[in-house]
């Protein structure tokens, strides 16, 4: 039986009062099951207990951030969030990126997101949450910018530098284009160097112990941004089972200057961070290159980077073919703080994001 069917089987007083009938609570770890069962069932997704562990549970901020929704004892619904801090200015606030809105498919339409997100409200004034930020598809952008009074903040680009053609094509068009590929970007690794002289570069297996030193001028580069301090990369990458992270460092007389972090999704090599010392973009262009390099010795067809800035990323990826990305919008909203405070964080252009802000 389809879920509409199953909505219209439901006998007409259920219809009506259901939202009268659940409760809703802040949810626990003893939830973890249901609730993931609950998301597989609606969204055909296979996400597993790991993922709901590293999301709350291993969570530096906030830990279990959601609630749930049950009617008769049976789960109907959930809306939970991942604790998160914000970069304003260079000082930390906490915010939190909401994650999965879920209701069973028989109970849709009878006020129960609702009651979620009223709920939810409670909770971020317990946990002192001010701003909330997300990335819904165009499907959830009504709801986020009409219902919960969400802010248009930017458009996502996707960036894509093409290192090999796709395997359908005839075999000499791909050998041509592989090798006027390599041709093209060993000229670019050539000229880069000129714009980071003396930078060493290495893979290595962990985000770097010294990278403090790094964050410590990253943090004073951006108006609005994620908090990515070593506590944050670490879990965010590090502790995240679902995706292999490869490192990038780069060095000069020993001190790190640049860090990037990278992971395979949908058949690239994907740019989840690109930091780099005064955002310079000589050294930004000198790092991506490297990167682009690495892939294509292990036979990547693309590297891709998704993000939104005030322009360092326009100008860092300018080699790279760049669209909108039709699949995400990027919303949010002050929960509180001063009106001056507000107005910086509803401004598309103050924000900065990056691949690996939203993918995971």
């Amino acid at each position: 039986m389809t879920p509409s069917n199953q909505a219209n089987s439901l006998p007409p007083e259920k219809l009506q009062t259901t939202a009268q009938h659940c409760s809703l609570r802040a949810c626990t770890p003893a939830d973890a099951d249901r609730i993931i069962a609950l998301q597989n069932r609606i969204f055909n997704t296979t996400r597993t207990i790991v993922d709901w562990r590293w999301n709350n549970e291993q969570n530096p901020y906030y830990g279990y951030l959601g609630v749930i929704c049950e009617l008769d004892g049976e789960l109907i619904g959930s809306y939970c969030a991942i604790g998160v801090k914000l970069n304003l200015l260079g000082l930390p606030i906490l915010a939190c990126q909401p994650t999965n809105s879920i209701i069973a498919d028989e109970h849709r339409g009878h006020g129960i997101f609702t009651m979620m997100t009223n709920k939810m409200s409670t909770l971020y004034q317990d946990f002192k949450v001010q701003v909330m930020f997300g990335f819904p598809n165009h499907v959830a952008l009504p709801i986020n910018l009409g219902r919960l009074g969400m802010y248009n903040l930017g458009i996502i680009k996707n960036y894509t530098y093409k290192l090999r053609l796709e395997k359908h094509l005839p075999l000499p068009a791909r050998a041509s284009y592989s090798l006027y590929a390599n041709l093209r970007l060993t000229l670019k690794e050539s000229l880069s160097k000129l714009w980071a002289w003396g930078t060493t570069f290495s893979i290595v297996d962990k985000i770097p112990d010294d990278y403090d030193g790094l964050w410590n001028n990253l943090r004073k580069q951006e108006v609005v941004a994620l908090w990515k301090d070593l506590e944050y990369l670490r879990w965010r990458y590090e502790q995240n089972l679902q995706f292999k992270s490869s490192y990038f460092e780069f060095r000069v007389n020993g001190k790190l200057v640049g860090l990037a972090v990278t992971a395979m999704h949908d058949g690239a090599g994907t740019i989840c961070e690109l930091l780099c010392k005064d955002k310079s973009v000589g050294l930004a262009k000198f790092m991506i290159y490297k990167i682009c390099r690495y892939y294509m010795d292990n036979r990547v067809d693309a590297v891709k980077f998704y993000g939104h800035d005030r322009g360092f990323f326009d100008t860092a990826f300018s080699d790279f073919v760049r669209i909108p990305n039709q699949d995400l919008f990027f919303v949010g909203k002050a929960l509180e703080g001063e009106e001056h405070i507000q107005r910086l964080l509803h401004q598309s252009f103050n924000w900065s994001i990056s691949s690996g802000d939203f993918f995971f």
